[in-house]
């Protein structure tokens, strides 16, 4: 596993410090809060598969 930088802030940015931290699992898309902001629906049923293998086993 290695860090990312990807721009903006996030909540997380208060637990990282303490606590391993998850952070960008929002919906895939571009344009976060802009005209253009859109979601990938051709990217989002693997999106939802990642998320629901995150919640029924955290230590994936």
């Amino acid at each position: 596993m290695s860090d990312a930088f990807l721009g903006g802030g996030s909540d997380g940015n208060f637990t990282a410090p303490l606590v391993p931290t998850l952070d960008g699992l929002g919906a895939p898309g571009d344009g976060a809060h802009a005209d253009h902001e859109h979601v990938r629906l051709d990217v989002w049923p693997r999106h939802v598969r990642l998320l629901a293998e995150l919640i029924r086993d955290p230590g994936v």
